[in-house]
């Protein structure tokens, strides 16, 4: 399904015949002289002159979001200056307001207005694909992970059996279905994706944007299975492409963000302290006030802890404060653990029973998110300290099979570890070893 003549800067102009065009940009005109405006008059904050000459001509068609302020400034509405026109006008602009809705973030109308005009039986084949991989997307935006990724799969076998096969559009299916994987942590099944993704790469012409989200996510990917000079080197290229071809800088705040977590784990506190603090700079210039926040938390747990245990602890708890409670069940859960791990290395019994026993009026259970691994891992080293050995057991089971599933095996050793531990001090040796044949095994499948 070829992606030519429906480019996303276009994407609406081939449904809209000449004259439809030319009948928009004459009554524009009428309305501006109506007014006794100028061109330029008329263009003044919206968009360049140009762009008015050639909007009134006919031979360029307004975004949505132009159209509005245009007509705005005519005093008429955006129904009212397209009335009568061909359906197919109507359509574009539908088009047109679903991908601006995507855009700045509010997803869920999006998705329903591109449910509408995938019912359309008059859209061109190409327009009607375009449109369904904006839905795909708008499902991982609202963090619908498992219908995102069923939809793509679907997507993905309708693209490959199309004739002839586009590989662009097949590659753009295979970096949003690694997405999907990666934000809804099946680490293993993102790889895999993305992996398809970049080999096509070489068979695309030019540099895209693309390029660049494909280069960001495997980055994500290497730094979830802390193979961290590899996510790095994905980042760094990823960024270039960023400062080459995109102005957006909430994709470059998540990639500094990614950058500022991968340091810390080579322990290169400093990179990690400059990249954290560029994302924050970034979000803030995007009001992106929840990844401020994710920002602060990140920064006073992997850098701030390294100098000063009480700052870091006191950031957290400020954190929790300015959680979203009803965006993510496990967010403020997770604090709480990161808050446990710090008290556990402090040595601090008191500080860790407070801690725990936040996190047990909370719902931490989820099979796929790392997060849940985690917080169910601290868990159990604070019940193995508390002597606590059944529940021991069974936090470090449950975060070691959750670790497992993902494909973060290292971690998944670390719980296992817990658990062996747990079963030596209640005694149960045999079952001990049980457990450290599957250490033994997966550092073998590993290459450890």
């Amino acid at each position: 399904m070829s992606n030519k003549g429906y480019e996303p800067q276009d994407d609406t102009l081939s449904l809209i015949r000449d004259n439809a065009r030319k009948e928009l940009g004459q009554r524009i005109k009428k309305l501006r002289e109506k007014y006794s405006l100028t061109q330029t008059h008329l263009a003044d904050g919206i968009c360049t002159p140009s762009m008015i000459s050639q909007i009134e001509s006919g031979r360029a068609f307004p975004s949505f979001q132009i159209m509005s302020l245009l007509a705005a400034k005519l005093e008429i509405s955006v129904e009212a200056l397209t009335r009568g026109l061909e359906p197919g006008l109507s359509t574009s602009m539908q088009v047109r307001k679903m991908k601006t809705l995507k855009e700045k973030g509010d997803a869920k109308t999006a998705n329903e207005l591109a449910d509408l005009l995938i019912k359309n039986k008059d859209l061109l084949p190409e327009a009607l694909f375009e449109i369904k991989m904006d839905k795909a997307e708008c499902l991982i935006l609202m963090k619908r992970y498992d219908e995102a990724i069923e939809y793509l799969t679907e997507l993905i076998q309708e693209e490959k059996e199309a004739a002839p096969r586009d590989t662009y559009t097949l590659t753009t299916l295979f970096n949003l279905l690694g997405r999907a994987s990666l934000d809804s942590h099946k680490i293993i099944e993102a790889h895999r994706a993305l992996v398809l993704a970049e080999n096509l790469i070489d068979d695309t012409e030019g540099t895209d944007l693309l390029y660049g989200k494909i280069y960001y996510n495997l980055g994500r990917c290497f730094e979830h299975m802390d193979r961290t000079e590899r996510a790095i080197d994905y980042y760094s290229k990823a960024e270039r492409i960023y400062a080459k071809l995109s102005n957006d800088q909430t994709k470059l705040a998540d990639l500094h963000y990614s950058l500022g977590i991968t340091f810390s784990k080579q322990d290169k506190i400093k990179l990690a302290q400059e990249n954290l603090d560029i994302a924050q700079t970034l979000y803030k210039t995007a009001s992106n006030l929840a990844m401020m926040n994710r920002v602060r938390e990140t920064y006073a747990y992997l850098v701030t802890s390294r100098f000063d245990r009480s700052a870091a602890k006191s950031e957290l708890i400020n954190c929790i404060s300015h959680a979203n409670v009803h965006e993510d069940s496990l967010h403020i859960p997770y604090i709480y653990a990161r808050l446990l791990s710090l008290a556990l290395d402090d040595h601090n019994l008191n500080e860790a029973d407070h801690y725990a026993s936040q996190i047990s009026t909370c719902n931490i259970m989820n099979a796929y998110d790392i997060r849940s691994a985690f917080i169910q891992q601290v868990l159990a080293r604070f019940q193995l300290l508390s002597k606590n050995y059944e529940e021991a057991i069974k936090s470090a089971n449950n975060s070691a099979t959750i670790f497992d599933k993902i494909g973060l095996k290292k971690e998944a050793i670390k719980s296992l570890q817990l658990e062996v531990d747990a079963y030596e001090f209640t005694g149960d040796l045999h079952t001990a070893l049980s457990v450290s044949k599957k250490i033994t095994q997966l550092f073998q499948n590993e290459g450890m």
